[in-house]
């Protein structure tokens, strides 16, 4: 896991995803620090209703088969659940042959389903 921090100020959600990416970009360096070294490092007070270091998780599955596991001699099935954010928002994208599909789940209490769909409509363009 690789840790942004990003600050989010009064800014188009285009303009967001601008400053993510450079912060993207110029985190590579510090990439192979173990996500617990940092955790362990830091002394916060610990607000329960939300994760102490990670609001968002924006998440690229390299795996083009996930879900459709196949093990010799075992038959298996994927099971819809109800997704719970472990986060405020997550975003989990899957490459696919013929590009990324993509689920979000997001804390319902802190967003609207239409502030998601905004979202959503700036990947698809």
């Amino acid at each position: 896991m690789q840790c942004l921090r990003i600050m989010v100020a009064e800014e188009s959600f285009e303009e967001l995803v601008q400053q993510v990416q450079a912060v993207v970009v110029a985190s590579l360096a510090n990439q192979d620090v173990p996500f617990e070294n940092i955790v362990s490092k830091l002394k916060k007070d610990r607000d329960l209703s939300r994760h102490p270091l990670v609001q968002l998780a924006f998440v690229v599955h390299s795996q083009q088969d996930l879900g459709q596991l196949m093990l010799e001699g075992l038959k298996t099935e994927t099971l819809q659940g109800v997704a719970a954010s472990r986060f405020d928002l997550e975003f989990h994208f899957f490459q696919k042959p013929d590009g990324l599909q993509g689920d979000v789940v997001f804390s319902t209490d802190l967003y609207a389903p239409e502030t998601i769909e905004n979202m959503l409509a700036v990947f698809s363009n």
